[in-house]
């Protein structure tokens, strides 16, 4: 309680040999210990004519460790202890603590809407309710009024959304994602040395040497421009070793529409083998 009673509250007063020109003394400490005492959570002024007297003004709820145990036609709500903090719970007739309040806010944990109804939000005007977000009867989440989605269908099809609109199908913005990934193609091995060729696509040059000989240098290059022929080393394997076995490669990226020629030292005589392989890079 806030303010403790005036009165001393004594269940033996009055005694039975009390004098009976006491006892008006004795009713007018009754009558301002329960006005006291109810006043803690009602209007109840001394005069007792005021037009809210007996309204409630608050209640108050006591924190308990336990607040009970929940039974038959018996629920229970209160302030019980959580964490240290006596929150407002309700125990139902089952014995289930449910904790409404939880560290100064609503325990959102402790709630749940029932299958297929919706989540609902006030309109605008206040004379009306919108359709939020539910799940249905299929355990499928459902969206209510979405006035970005005026074409619901949308949700079921592969079409690229309107510009004013800010959803797009999964299916559609996956096939857009799918379509702008570069993919490896087959790799082809018909290019000859010094050959001059015009790159369709994007793609990768690898150059290959394979030595068995002794007396020379051996070198593999690889040139890509816009120029035909081109003219600009972009990438080479080179070796001083003049006897004995050995191999090499390199490879170099080649921008669609440019041309590109694998040349080399030593690639046309005895005991040397080169090998040309381009890949391209296809949407």
């Amino acid at each position: 309680m806030a303010d403790k009673p005036t009165n001393v509250w004594d269940e033996a007063k009055p005694a039975g040999t009390r004098d009976a020109n006491l006892g008006d003394d004795d009713i007018r400490e009754m009558k301002q210990q329960l006005r006291e005492v109810i006043s803690q959570d009602h209007e109840m002024e001394s005069s007792g004519q005021d037009e809210d007297w007996g309204y409630h003004k608050q209640v108050t709820l006591l924190e308990q460790a336990d607040l009970g145990t929940g039974a038959v036609d018996a629920t229970i709500l209160g302030s019980q202890t959580y964490g240290g903090k006596g929150e407002l719970t309700y125990t139902d007739e089952d014995d289930n603590d449910v904790i409404i309040t939880q560290l100064g806010y609503l325990n959102l944990d402790a709630a749940r809407v029932s299958n297929n109804t919706y989540i609902i939000s006030r309109n605008a005007a206040g004379d009306g309710n919108i359709n939020i977000i539910k799940v249905n009867a299929s355990d499928e989440v459902v969206l209510g009024a979405v006035t970005e989605l005026p074409d619901s269908s949308r949700l079921a099809t592969d079409a690229a959304p309107a510009e004013d609109e800010e959803i797009a199908n999964k299916k559609y913005v996956d096939d857009e994602i799918a379509a702008g990934v570069k993919r490896l193609g087959d790799w082809v091995t018909t290019y000859l040395q010094g050959q001059n060729n015009l790159a369709p696509c994007d793609g990768f040059v690898v150059a290959r040497i394979v030595y068995n000989s002794s007396g020379n240098e051996h070198t593999i290059s690889i040139l890509t421009d816009a120029a035909n022929p081109p003219t600009t080393l972009r990438a080479q394997w080179q070796t001083k070793i003049t006897d004995g076995y050995g191999q090499g490669s390199c490879m170099c990226p080649v921008k669609s529409g440019d041309y590109w020629k694998v040349t080399g030292t030593n690639l046309g005589t005895a005991g040397v083998n080169h090998f040309i392989y381009w890949i391209p890079l296809s949407t």
